[in-house]
């Protein structure tokens, strides 16, 4: 077992070689062919990306940065949505109430007002489809995209 233990570090630190065929493309490997002049190389190990602890406290904090901002964008983003979409609820409902109230207006044969004792004071005519028009021109201004 020691044996193997002791041949492991020689085979792991085996040597590449760098070699050109004749076709002039470079090659790799552990075993070049006899014929040609391989030049040993030097392979470095990798460095670490956590090797400076400072560098990645860093790293990890401009990370960290980066989705607490993504974070309160999107938060923000669904705030300004919600807002919206009650916007749309509520006028969605007031034109809904305005269609009903013309809908009234086009079945109402005589409008009428009130008068300073309460007292119903009835509209000719023409009064009366003066204020179903403009009723219907200020629900189509106002709804008529709907």
């Amino acid at each position: 077992m020691w044996i193997i233990i002791c041949v492991l570090p020689l085979q792991v630190s085996a040597g590449v070689y760098q070699w050109k065929d004749a076709q002039g493309r470079v090659h790799f490997g552990d075993r070049p062919p006899e014929d040609v002049g391989a030049k040993p190389m030097q392979i470095k190990p990798p460095t670490h990306l956590n090797s400076d602890r400072e560098a990645a406290g860093e790293r990890q904090r401009e990370v960290d940065s980066f989705f607490e901002r993504r974070q309160n964008e999107r938060l923000a983003d669904e705030k300004v949505q919600e807002q919206a979409d009650k916007r749309r609820q509520a006028r969605k409902e007031h034109c809904r109430k305005m269609l009903s109230q013309l809908r009234h207006t086009e079945r109402v044969t005589r409008f009428y007002e009130l008068n300073e004792q309460g007292e119903r004071v009835f509209l000719d005519d023409e009064t009366g489809n003066r204020h179903r028009e403009a009723f219907r021109q200020r629900y189509q201004s106002e709804c008529g995209d709907i």
